[in-house]
């Protein structure tokens, strides 16, 4: 199947409905997509209800913050519900929730007085991030982010939209202007074992982030990357992503992840992290793969 499983949505800092990053799919040949918003799985059923329609191959998914000590990993891990189950996850992820929504709280208290403007609220953000500025503010499964308070600020004229979120985050929450407002990812270990209870499948992204998306970096520490692989199947991790990483070292780093990915019997995916136009990362239409299905189908 021509497949891109990993695609964002407004339900986290995507630009597009679930229902239109289906259409998106449809649009560029996919026949296999999932949606993978981070830290919620708000959005999933609009996204299978639209997938069916169009007849599309799609599954329940979500990418979680995560942290493992043993090896330093701070990143994020993919999860796949082939058999559409996803209630322990689901509430597992209701706690990771509420800690964006508090961090949000904290921006909000500090962006008033920051940028001069009083009519700018909590439940603003969340009316704008619902895109529904004249209803409720709705504190549901959604997953709020740093760049849903950029473009909440751009949409309220306080910055430009020529501004660019990487000096918007520079001059704001690196000077501490705003706090940053760190919460604590859940342990990989605890992901795993939840999402293996709702009998699904975790599956480790982007692995070239840890190296930079350095083929050379990668190359030079591929003993590193081959532990890290062990110890997240050791876990019981199943999956690695093929991933597209925009950059000339992008066929190298994946042909590394895929024969590292063989030797240790674990299966690959393929993903672009589209987070839909007007982004940094449009990329539906750049990538895909031959997604075989699931073990096990």
């Amino acid at each position: 199947m021509r497949a891109n499983l990993h695609l964002h949505s407004r339900r986290s800092d995507g630009t597009l409905s679930p229902a239109a990053v289906v259409e998106a799919a449809a649009a560029v040949g996919l026949e296999a997509a999932a949606l993978t918003d981070h830290d919620t799985l708000g959005g999933v059923p609009e996204f299978l209800a639209r997938a069916e329609a169009l007849g599309l191959a799609a599954w329940p998914a979500v990418e979680i913050d995560v942290s493992d000590r043993e090896t330093g990993y701070r990143s994020e891990i993919l999860a796949y519900f082939p058999g559409g189950r996803f209630e322990g996850t689901r509430e597992l992820l209701a706690e990771v929730l509420e800690r964006r929504r508090e961090r949000a709280r904290l921006w909000m208290s500090r962006v008033p007085r920051v940028f001069s403007r009083e009519d700018l609220s909590y439940e603003g953000f969340l009316r704008f991030k619902a895109g529904d500025p004249d209803g409720d503010a709705p504190e549901g499964e959604y997953s709020l982010s740093k760049t849903d308070l950029f473009e909440y600020l751009k949409a309220q004229g306080v910055l430009t939209r020529a501004a660019e979120y990487r000096e918007f985050r520079k001059a704001y929450f690196d000077t501490d202007l705003l706090p940053s407002g760190s919460y604590r990812k859940t342990e990989l270990a605890e992901v795993v074992r939840t999402v293996r209870s709702d009998g699904g499948i975790c599956v480790l992204p982007h692995p070239g982030h840890e190296f930079g998306d350095s083929l050379s970096e990668l190359s030079r520490d591929r003993k590193g990357f081959r532990s890290l692989l062990r110890r997240f199947r050791d876990l019981g991790v199943r999956g690695v992503e093929i991933y597209h990483y925009g950059n000339p070292d992008s066929e190298g780093i994946n042909r590394i992840a895929a024969e590292e990915a063989r030797d240790l019997g674990l299966f690959l995916t393929f993903g672009s992290d589209c987070h839909g136009p007007g982004s940094v990362k449009y990329t539906i239409r750049d990538f895909r793969g031959d997604f075989p299905g699931w073990p096990g189908d």
